[in-house]
């Protein structure tokens, strides 16, 4: 009972901090609240910039058609829905939730206890806190791209190697723990936050509420996939062919990212907008 009843202390910082969180930009422009705008802008870019980037706002706001069905006509912007979708989903095929969900199951089918295999699940949360923080202060410098292309090989391999790990006659526990540890690490420096961030980035003006409602329940449906399915294929198939299941998702998520997706590191909205209009 404690351990879910702690649930609401996160939920309640989450109700409060809400507060404190600021109108976006182009959500006020697009109210007439360009005083308030301005005064965000200022707080993200700097007096100097928020004039130019308020000035950017506002043209792109007039460049927004109010029918989301006229606005799917443009192709680039077709493009960039479907991006964003294809990311939400493949987020979940990282087998990140599969991990966190049944870690327990996983580390006892490694040979761990029952207290044991609570703790370890612990420890796997507290990695996810410590490094989406380290990714907070890193994705601006290396960029949105270069970490999610890197990291998702980077979980290909420990996937892999965590399906090795199952299909020996003996599984070594530690090196069970070890690549759990990894992958978390390497999805919380990459697609676990960084899908959210490219995602608030990647949609034009034009279809970004709308765009970000269907991506989000996508990313959810595609949870809910795995979430049932995980404990069937885990006894129906094994741990093994499991785990290379989700190694070949991230091998070709990795291919995606790099080929398909564009970076938007640096890059205002409004410029992100322009590169969909005439893509």
């Amino acid at each position: 009972r404690w351990m879910f009843g702690m649930g609401m202390v996160p939920a309640l910082l989450f109700f409060l901090l809400l507060f404190f969180v600021p109108e976006s930009p182009r959500y006020l422009v697009t109210k007439g609240f360009e005083d308030r705008a301005l005064s965000v802008l200022q707080r993200v870019a700097g007096s100097g910039q928020a004039h130019a980037d308020l000035e950017a706002i506002r043209q792109s706001v007039h460049e927004v058609t109010p029918s989301f069905r006229k606005d799917m006509q443009n192709p680039g912007i077709r493009k960039a829905l479907w991006i964003g979708i294809l990311l939400a989903i493949f987020q979940q095929f990282t087998g990140t939730n599969a991990v966190g969900y049944y870690a327990p199951l996983i580390f006892k089918a490694a040979g761990a206890g029952t207290n044991a295999a609570l703790y370890e699940t612990v420890i796997v949360g507290a990695i996810k806190v410590v490094f989406v923080i380290v990714l907070m202060l890193i994705v601006d410098r290396l960029g949105r791209k270069r970490l999610l292309v890197t990291n998702g090989w980077a979980m290909a391999v420990f996937l892999t190697a965590l399906g090795i790990a199952f299909a020996m006659p003996h599984i070594i526990t530690w090196l069970v723990l070890g690549l759990v540890f990894l992958h978390t690490i390497a999805y919380e420096l990459s697609w676990g936050g960084g899908v959210w961030i490219v995602l608030s980035e990647i949609y034009p003006n034009a279809i970004r509420g709308r765009a970000m409602s269907i991506a989000s329940f996508a990313l959810w449906f595609a949870t809910y996939l795995v979430a049932q399915f995980f404990p069937i294929l885990l006894h129906s198939i094994g741990g093994s062919w499991t785990f290379f299941i989700f190694a070949a998702f991230c091998v070709i998520m990795a291919i995606f990212m790099k080929r398909v997706v564009p970076e938007t590191s640096g890059k205002t909205m409004e410029r992100i907008q322009s590169d969909w209009m005439h893509a």
